[in-house]
């Protein structure tokens, strides 16, 4: 198993494998395909106005007119623009071939944590380390994980049982007149089961492998969508709760966050009082498969029913991105009491399948991975936990407690300020025996990594810089599509001024952040970017924009700033690639 893709010596073929699985050959302009398509899409707008504003939609066929001449106009303006013939790498046959004949013996599949980046391996071990999560061939004992299901027991009374032969089609049937009772309808693309893949964790040494559910379409797609909805307006009012609580007592129970932005607000409180002395991060280890499904049907219950008592509302109601707490509610919209959320809830975690070749396998244990409520299941489970200790010593040990409060947690990373060793201490008597947390920067308690943030402790500050677990691999990575590809170029362009910002964000220093945004820059130009567009799209960004703001830390004048940034030399990046021109690191 490899991500260095030189071990494919075909070179048209590996340059063209090394710029990602997202990358589409340049294709030819279709004109009349995109004028259908857009006409499509007007009609279709038309129909959704009219209905809303109840007329009948005929009062749209003038805009829809009038908008389609404009569409005709420009594309006659861009049909007569030049155009650069198309080469197509896998429309030459040997290379075609070369690509078959590799894929007979290998896989090709993402990197973890490096999305944009194919990894190889060997096809036989691919399916090997499949059956050794599943224990396919092992008579002794069966996956802890995992159970093969062939048949399934049918209770008549209580005198009467048989057993039916369990196939994914009558899953499938169970789930669809099971979720229609809820108002879950199953949808054609929704009617199979999930299949088990894995990736590659080529970061790790040694490597280690990263299993998901595929449920991207699946059975149970719409309930967990469903779930995930309400799960949200749940873990919104807990986090309420929490705050409440923390201004009357000063102890912080809520320790979840959803990216790096809340963890930078937590280090600018630490620093404005000078007074940080140690920092630490830990991890648990195989959260999703080892959470007991008991223990976690009771610990969401619990979290559940204190939302619904809380919000003093019967029902949580669904709409098409959102939920609300409601006690009235329209006939026809999703709307569901305590007891029908719990049940959903257990019938989601009792039913989930996936498939590996012809055999059929139930999860026993732990949150599927790849089902979309997962991370909310996985985060308001430890809540639980974490709530239950820290009110426990608000009552016995509430200067204990406050030790806790510059704690945070995105799902199974967790990051502690001037905790003084105390997380190591009590981890076992806050979370349940099922689950391992591991201190990852036990050697250095000055010194850690936590999501994209590199921490250091100096004088009683928390110095930040940008921390990417990709500059650990062994080989070349691809962060951004190339813009040789057939993908809109003016879109691909903004990838820049983000990743600008979060680079000054997570940046305490003025060196790294230039640092970082010229390496960034380096690399989209050797991915057929101009740097005359990016600097372009730089100055705009600072005039339109007042998140430009975020530089100010810097003290630097936007002037300076955009200068440094410009330091490249102007060259497109296809042609830099034959001048041993040297740029600024």
């Amino acid at each position: 198993m490899t991500g260095d893709l030189n071990v494919i010596q075909n070179k048209s073929l590996r340059e063209l494998l090394e710029k990602g699985p997202t990358y589409r050959e340049e294709q030819k302009i279709d004109w009349k395909a995109i004028q259908n398509e857009i006409s499509k899409g007007l009609t279709q707008c038309k129909l959704d106005w009219a209905k809303k504003e109840k007329v009948d939609p005929v009062h749209l066929d003038e805009w829809k007119s009038k908008t389609m001449m404009k569409v005709m106009t420009r594309i006659q303006e861009l049909k007569l623009k030049p155009t650069k013939s198309v080469k197509k790498i896998l429309k030459v046959k040997t290379i075609k071939y070369e690509l078959i004949r590799l894929q007979d013996k290998y896989v090709f599949t993402t990197t973890d944590k490096a999305s944009n980046n194919i990894s190889v391996m060997w096809k036989e071990f691919h399916i090997q380390i499949l059956l050794n999560l599943f224990k396919v061939f092992d008579e002794v004992t069966s996956s802890n994980t995992y159970e093969k299901i062939t048949h399934h027991s049918i209770h008549v009374d209580d005198d009467i049982s048989y057993k039916t032969q369990m196939t994914p089609q009558t899953i499938i049937e169970e789930h669809k007149v099971k979720c229609k009772q809820w108002k879950i309808d199953l949808t054609d693309t929704n009617k199979c089961l999930p299949y088990m893949y894995w990736l590659p964790k080529m970061h790790k040494k040694p490597s280690k492998h990263r299993f998901i559910a595929a449920s991207a379409c699946c059975s149970t797609k719409e309930l967990s969508s469903t779930l995930t909805k309400a799960f949200k307006l749940i873990d919104k009012y807990h986090a309420h709760v929490a705050r409440t609580t923390f201004h009357s007592c000063g102890i912080n129970s809520y320790w979840i966050v959803g990216n790096s932005s809340k963890v930078h607000q937590m280090i600018k409180k630490s620093n404005e009082q000078k007074n940080v002395e140690n920092i630490a991060t830990y991890d648990f280890s195989t959260l999703y498969t080892n959470i007991p499904h008991d223990k976690l049907k009771t610990r969401m219950a619990d979290v559940i029913s204190k939302a619904y008592e809380g919000s003093g509302k019967t029902y949580i109601s669904i709409y098409s991105t959102s939920a609300s707490f409601v006690n009235k509610h329209k006939q026809d919209t999703k709307a569901y009491t305590k007891d029908q959320l719990i049940e959903m809830m257990n019938y989601l975690i009792d039913n989930c399948y996936v498939t590996c070749g012809d055999s059929l396998f139930r999860q026993k244990i732990g949150i599927p991975m790849g089902t979309d409520c997962a991370p909310f299941l996985a985060n308001l489970f430890l809540y639980s936990y974490e709530h239950e200790w820290m009110m426990k010593m608000k009552k016995t040990n509430p200067q204990l407690a406050r030790q806790f409060n510059r704690s945070a947690r995105y799902i199974d990373d967790l990051l502690t300020i001037n905790n003084d060793g105390h997380m190591k201490k009590y981890m076992k008597d806050m979370y349940p025996a099922e689950l391992e947390l591991k201190h990852e920067n036990s050697k250095n308690d000055k010194s850690a990594s936590y999501l994209d943030l590199q921490l250091d402790v100096l004088n009683g500050e928390i110095v930040t810089s940008l921390y990417d677990k990709r500059d650990d691999f062994p080989f070349k990575i691809v962060n951004f599509p190339d813009l040789s590809g057939n993908i809109p170029q003016d879109g691909s362009y903004g990838v820049f001024i983000a990743q600008t910002l979060r680079y000054a964000k997570a940046c305490a220093k003025y060196t790294d952040f230039i640092t970082r945004t010229l390496m960034l820059k380096t690399q989209l130009i050797k991915q057929n970017f101009h740097a005359k567009v990016l600097d372009r799209k730089l100055h705009r960004w600072h005039k339109r924009s007042d998140k430009a703001a975020v530089m100010d830390k810097f003290g630097h004048d936007m002037k300076k700033i955009i200068s440094d940034l410009q330091s490249l030399p102007h060259t497109h990046g296809t042609k830099q690639k034959n001048k041993k021109q040297k740029t600024k690191p």
